[in-house]
């Protein structure tokens, strides 16, 4: 995956965990209460999905060749 493509996706992942949050704020409002776990819960659930989305994006790193016949490459 280029730089770019893992730049902008995660951009987006970014702007859905924000829009999760604003949502999750607006659950105070006066609201009944049923419906507002019910928001509550789905705002989490997708703003954690978007968090570790981001945080995978991030993690990943070149793979890097090694050797036929060695286990890992040689630290020096």
């Amino acid at each position: 995956m280029t730089l770019l493509t893992r730049l902008i996706e995660t951009v987006l992942l970014l702007g859905v965990l924000l829009f999760c949050l604003f949502g999750f704020l607006a659950t105070f409002e006066p609201l009944d209460r049923t419906t507002q776990w019910l928001w509550r819960v789905i705002y989490v659930l997708v703003g954690i999905a978007s968090l570790i989305g981001v945080l995978r994006l991030l993690g990943k790193r070149r793979a890097t060749k090694t050797p036929p016949g060695r286990d890992r490459p040689d630290r020096r």
